[in-house]
């Protein structure tokens, strides 16, 4: 993600219930939300989100919000290799890396900034569970998923769900813990019938549990199992920074 990357470089932290109502009406208005709930498509979440994950194409975007307070716009690419087979992560062989540069050009105040990073994702060969990251230089943090229990194969509006935890450490020698991770997913509704919207916030604490930010990812899928990314927000926990990217 580009909270997880560009942001980072820049140096950003970056149910709807039915209520009974009495007689013959609260029936006949249970019937009718069990209808709608049937008429409702199903969306294959799982896959539709894999499909973004072995998605190699360079995605152009555009930028604005704040960065400790001071106004922040720009644009750039985020580009996405084809994942190949590593040895290992964090013990586990056999995993399966993508590397994601990313490059913008910010106007930040009455500055211009040019930022370029790139982080590393890695999955399993089976399934494409997510294993963790090395997030950019020169932090390089490291991210471990110690839980994973991943998105669903058939879903519909309203649902949601954990996908993973995960541990931050300050670098690959796992030696000193900088944090915690948790990753959720809704399935929203789009203007669209035929799409969704998959919405997966991943919230960062720190050691002691104290919230740092959370960034937002928003892709459009359809019931065939494919996924378009269409914005991503990251916003710090004391309010003074808030980036949306919009993917064009």
């Amino acid at each position: 993600m580009i909270g997880r990357s560009a942001l980072i470089a820049f140096g950003i932290c970056i149910s709807a219930c039915l209520g009974a109502c009495g007689g013959g009406a609260g029936s006949l208005a249970r019937v009718a939300a069990q209808d709608n709930q049937q008429e409702r498509p199903s969306f294959n979440v799982e896959a539709a989100y894999n499909s973004s994950v072995t998605d190699n194409s360079t995605l152009a975007f555009t930028v604005e919000g704040t960065s400790n307070g001071v106004p922040v716009q720009g644009k750039g690419q985020y580009e996405q290799s084809m994942l190949e087979t590593v040895a290992e992560f964090a013990g586990q062989g056999g995993a399966l890396r993508k590397v994601t540069p990313v490059r913008m050009t910010l106007e930040v105040g009455n500055r211009q900034v040019n930022v370029e990073s790139t982080a590393q994702d890695f999955y399993s060969r089976q399934g494409l569970r997510l294993l963790g990251r090395v997030g950019p230089a020169p932090q390089q943090e490291f991210i471990e998923v110690v839980s994973y229990a991943g998105l669903p194969g058939e879903a519909k509006v309203g649902s949601s769900g954990v996908v993973y935890s995960a541990k931050r450490y300050s670098d690959a020698s796992r030696r000193t813990t900088t944090g915690t991770t948790e990753a959720t997913w809704t399935l929203e509704s789009d203007t669209s019938g035929e799409a969704a919207l998959l919405v997966l916030r991943v919230a960062d604490a720190r050691a002691d549990g104290t919230p740092v930010a959370t960034t937002t990812t928003v892709y459009r899928i359809t019931s065939s199992g494919s996924a378009r990314r269409v914005s991503e927000t990251t916003t710090d926990e004391a309010g003074a920074s808030n980036l949306r990217t919009t993917f064009l």
